[in-house]
Order: structure tokens, then sequence, then C-alpha cells
């Protein structure tokens, strides 16, 4: 199944997706900033400690962000006439049009550790 839309309507969606995204990773790396700057303060106490050991303390990974892949999409877009229509087939429509990438649900999962 596919689906045509314009690709000035295509743009705006993504833009508006890549906003929501950049929006939703700079709350996440607040969060993981906060966080941290916690366990930093936590090595700093329990450096003197005999039984320190810097693996207990766990990895605090850096929230992930897929920016590129809206920016890819965005200026493949932004090299067509806005009148054109663009042919959408399942997948595409799925991610460009719905937000809804094959990374999204990792994405999630992966930030919602450093939100609110």
């Amino acid at each position: 199944m596919t689906t045509k839309v314009s690709a000035g309507a295509l743009l705006s969606q993504l833009r508006t997706n890549l906003e929501k995204h950049e929006k939703d990773h700079a709350e996440a790396l607040e969060g993981w900033k906060r966080k941290m700057r916690v366990r930093l303060d936590e090595i700093v106490l329990q450096l003197d400690d005999e039984d320190f050991n810097l693996h207990k303390l766990g990895e605090l990974r850096r929230p992930e962000t897929h920016k590129s892949d809206y920016e890819q999409a965005i200026a493949m877009l932004e090299l067509r006439n806005s009148e054109d229509e663009i042919e959408l087939g399942w997948d595409q429509f799925r991610q460009f049009w719905q937000d809804d990438w094959d990374w999204k649900q990792h994405f999630i999962a992966s930030n919602s550790a450093y939100l609110n």
C-alpha cells in the first residue's frame, strides 16, 4: 500500500517531528546530567574506600538522538518543489508522517530513565 502527499506537507510534518524529537532529547539530556552529577558526587565520596569499585556504580548512558535521520529526510525534500507529490510506502509513511521509526521504542525506553 502506498499514499501520496505533497512535498510541502511532508516537509512540514518532518520539521514538526524533528522539533518534538529535539525537545524530548533535550529533556532526557538534562535529566541525564542531573543523575550524572549525583553519580559523580558518589564516586568522589567513595574514592578513599578500600572496597571502592567503579563498576558497582553502574553505567549512565548518554541519551541518544536521531536528529540526523530527520535532517537527511528534510534535506532530500528541500530539493523538491513543495507542490510535488511524493509517494510513500508503508514504512516511509510510518516513519516520516507518523514519526514511528524503527529505533523509536528504544529511544523512548532508553531516554525515559532520565525523565522526571
